[in-house]
């Protein structure tokens, strides 16, 4: 279980950087 709250964190912030670079 923790390790799919990591995953998850490590999306959110990979898929954030992507909406970033896009947006910018």
């Amino acid at each position: 279980v923790f390790g799919f709250y990591v995953g998850l964190t490590f999306y959110s912030i990979l898929v954030s950087k992507l909406l970033n670079t896009e947006g910018n």
